[in-house]
């Protein structure tokens, strides 16, 4: 269970992304998780490229 920090009637808690450490994880998940998706495009684009290509030469 999260701790919760009592400061002039607002309640905080120290669990949430609300604190840089945590900000950062984030961040850097997300930005791994795109990277990858975005690296997984470029090969399948690549691999059809070099299908369309084969295929051309065989065809002629």
């Amino acid at each position: 269970m999260p701790k919760f920090i009592f400061n002039k009637k607002m309640y905080f808690c120290d669990m949430g992304r609300n604190n840089e450490k945590n900000i950062k994880a984030h961040n850097d998940k997300l930005h791994k998780a795109q990277d990858k998706a975005k690296s997984k495009k470029n090969a399948r684009a690549e691999q059809l490229k070099a299908i369309l290509k084969k295929f051309n030469e065989n065809k002629t």
